[in-house]
């Protein structure tokens, strides 16, 4: 039986979805937060980088691809 990938549970069912969409989805609401909300400087691309790569939103977004 497959597990859930935030939880670590049992999972009994799929998603009804497709992935491919899922993806777009979070990608889109990514890229909507970052642009609008995330107050990180962008002047310096690599503290920028790591920022990022400590962000929740990252963490999603490589839920929704299966990484």
């Amino acid at each position: 039986m497959p597990t859930c990938k935030i939880c670590g549970r049992p999972v009994v069912a799929g998603p009804v979805m497709h992935s491919e969409c899922l993806v777009q989805l979070v990608t889109e609401a990514a890229e909507q937060f970052c642009d609008n909300y995330c107050r990180w400087p962008l002047t310096n691309a690599d503290l920028l980088d790591e920022h990022c790569t400590n962000c929740p939103m990252d963490r999603l977004m490589k839920l929704a691809r299966g990484d």
